[in-house]
This record gives C-alpha cells, sequence and structure tokens, in this order.
C-alpha cells in the first residue's frame, strides 16, 4: 500500500519519465500498484490518450476483479467518446465472471459510446437483462434508456420483459426506461404498466402510475379507468401519481375523469388532496359550478398548502360570470387568513 501511495503521489508531477513509470507499473504483479498506476494514468491522461487507454484495455482481462474495474473506470474518463473499437473491448466485458465488473463495463460502455447508436451495443445490452445480478439487470436498463432510441420496437420489447422481473427494484426501473423509450400510446408498455399498478411494492405502482402519465394519449380509455382504479391505492403517493395521469390524459370536460378526480380532493392526505385541487382546475370548463363549490370549500381545508392551491386553483377555473363572486371569495378569503 506504501508503494502504491508513493507511485500515486510522484506521478501527480505529471512529468514524461512519471507517465512512462506510471504504463509500466500497470503490469506489476503487486496488484494495489496496478490499480494505483492506473488510477494516477486516469487522472493525469488527456482525453484519447492512446498509451493510456491501451494500457487499460490491456488490464481488463487481470486476475483481480478489482483491478478489472478500475481498468474500467479509467477508459470511462480517458476513452474518446464514439471510440468503436473501445466499444468493442467493453462489449467482450460484459460476461465477466464478476458481477460489478459485468456491471461496471455496461455503464462504462455506453459512457464512451456517447450519442452514437450501434445496434450490437442495444443487442448485447438486452441480451443482458438476462444477467443473473439484479444490478448488473437494472443497470442494462439504465443504459438502454441512454442508448437507445425512443420507439424502438425491439429493446422496448426487451424492457417489458423486464417489468415482470422478481426484484421489484428491476421492475421500478424498467418503468421508467419504459418512460424514456415507448412512444406515447403503445399499447403493450400501457398494459404492462396497468398490470404493475396491482403489484405489491409501493414503489413499482407509483412508478406505473407515472409510465400510464407519461404513455397516455389525450383521451386513451385504457389509462384512464386504470389510474381511476388507482385513486384506491392504500399508499398517498400512488394515488397522487394516478391523480396526475387523470389530469394528463383525459380531455377537458371529460365527466368521468371529473367525478374521480373530485373525490380525490377529500383524500386523507394533504398532497393528494393538492394534486387533486389542482387537477380539477386543469380539467374543468371554466365557470363549472360544482369545481368552483367545491374549490371555495377547500379554501377552508386544515393544511394550508392545499388552500393555497385551491385559491390558484379557483383564478383559472373561474368564468367572466362569476368573476365578482370567486374575487370577493377570495379577497375575504385573504383577508381571513392574515387574522
Amino acid at each position: 500500500r506504501a508503494a502504491a501511495e508513493a507511485l500515486a503521489a510522484v506521478a501527480e508531477v505529471g512529468s514524461t519519465a512519471a507517465m512512462a513509470a506510471l504504463r509500466v507499473s500497470v503490469d506489476d504483479p503487486d496488484a494495489s500498484l496496478r490499480r494505483a498506476a492506473l488510477e494516477a494514468l486516469a487522472k493525469l491522461s488527456q482525453r484519447g490518450d492512446p498509451c493510456t487507454v491501451a494500457a487499460a484495455r490491456g488490464r481488463l482481462r487481470d486476475e483481480e476483479e478489482r483491478t478489472r474495474r478500475v481498468a474500467l473506470q479509467c477508459l470511462a474518463q480517458v476513452a474518446e467518446p464514439g471510440d468503436l473499437a473501445v466499444v468493442e473491448t467493453l462489449l467482450g466485458c460484459f460476461g465477466d465472471a464478476d458481477a460489478d465488473t459485468r456491471r461496471v463495463a455496461i455503464e462504462t460502455c455506453v459512457h464512451v459510446l456517447g450519442p452514437s447508436k450501434e445496434r450490437c451495443v442495444l443487442t448485447a445490452l438486452c441480451a443482458r437483462l438476462l444477467d443473473s445480478d439484479e444490478h448488473v439487470r437494472s443497470a442494462a436498463l439504465d443504459a438502454l434508456a441512454q442508448a437507445a432510441e425512443r420507439g424502438d420496437a425491439d429493446v422496448v420489447a426487451a424492457v417489458i420483459a423486464r417489468a415482470e422481473d422478481s426484484v421489484d427494484y428491476v421492475r421500478w426501473v424498467a418503468l421508467r426506461t419504459l418512460r424514456q423509450l415507448a412512444l406515447v400510446g403503445d399499447a403493450r408498455a400501457i398494459r404492462a404498466a396497468a398490470r404493475l399498478l396491482d403489484d405489491a411494492d409501493d414503489d413499482v405502482r407509483r412508478g406505473a402510475a407515472e409510465t400510464l402519465a407519461a404513455l397516455g394519449a389525450k383521451g386513451d380509455r385504457r389509462v384512464l379507468t386504470a389510474a381511476a382504479a388507482a385513486l384506491r391505492d392504500p399508499d398517498a403517493r400512488v394515488r397522487r401519481a394516478a391523480v396526475e395521469a387523470i389530469a394528463q390524459v383525459a380531455p377537458e370536460g371529460d365527466e368521468g375523469a371529473l367525478a374521480d378526480v373530485r373525490l380525490g380532493c377529500a383524500d386523507v392526505d394533504a398532497r393528494a388532496r393538492r394534486a387533486s385541487v389542482s387537477a380539477l382546475a386543469r380539467l374543468s370548463l371554466k365557470g363549472d359550478r360544482r369545481t368552483l363549490d367545491l374549490l371555495t370549500a377547500r379554501l377552508g381545508d386544515s393544511d394550508a398548502r392545499v388552500r393555497g392551491a385551491a385559491a390558484e386553483a379557483l383564478t383559472m377555473a373561474v368564468d367572466e360570470e362569476n368573476a365578482d363572486l370567486i374575487l370577493s371569495t377570495l379577497t375575504a378569503w385573504q383577508a381571513w387568513t392574515r387574522g
């Protein structure tokens, strides 16, 4: 360890001789020295330095897994974005015996790939969605979100399959990836998200509602029906996400959606009430009497933020005919709140 620290300290000088010494030390019999040399090279080398890139690539088959991961991290810092020769080498690391190394290889590959969309990379990432390690599977999902084009049917199908993963976190990441890659109105993605509204995990159900909000086309009855059912979820975060899905997808004046959102205005959770109040103003036709009455009632809510949301919503929902009455109500309310 002392030798490794000394090597790193000498490398701070950044001289040509020091850099040459570092590259020699990358092949040292001592694994700690190899790692220290790679870390120093990553810090001191210019982006695209061919000697450092070659040295790091040479250690991707190191006998020691920690050294392989440090070599990958070195490439992430030094390799030029779009260097397909490095990308090809990294693809070979996707099958590493060590799960953490596979995960770092995936993250490094996408970093080096840059904006280039290479089908061979997407194919390799989709294969890693079946990896035995949950962290590798979630890393592959995140990588696909960066590397694939929105609407890529093959990739979207592979991601949908992971929405049924045995690990709740992976299902949640799959939903997040769907929101980034599936097209609005994608029936397969919407069905997958709707199914997960019944998931045992609260975060997954919330992610499912958020996915419906992101992918539902205006007026999509499948989304509205599923989101309405989620308004009865025991978790308040899921109910809030369901309200947002309804507000995002329902057409203005949709009576069914308005009825659902009105119920949410009486939710036991203050943040769910606030979301419902805001959604009501977005969905109601201006001057709707039931909406104005409900929002006026919410000016007396026990939660200050709900009261504020109701006041703001009233200014959005009022029409010319009711403007004087609502203005008078808001003026009186403001006077009351100031004591």
